[in-house]
């Protein structure tokens, strides 16, 4: 995302989204970046490391989100 302007970061809850683990139902969280234009050459390294981590990444043109889910052992 470097060389924009202007780089909008997001966080909020996912109303009525869950994830099923271990039995149990837990609620999602988002964090989003968004900015004009987004250097691709990262995007195969954050989507591994999320998916390493059991995380959802969408990415979109101009924004990626990664949905975490709020889990509390």
């Amino acid at each position: 995302m470097s060389g924009n302007e202007k780089i909008a970061t997001r966080l909020f809850f996912r109303v009525g989204e869950h994830i099923k683990f271990e039995g149990e139902k837990y609620s999602l969280f988002s964090i989003e970046v968004a900015a004009e234009t987004i250097n691709r050459r990262y995007l195969a390294e954050i989507t591994h490391l999320a998916e390493e981590n059991n995380l959802f990444v969408d990415v979109k043109e101009q924004r990626i989100t990664i949905n975490v889910p709020m889990i509390v052992k």
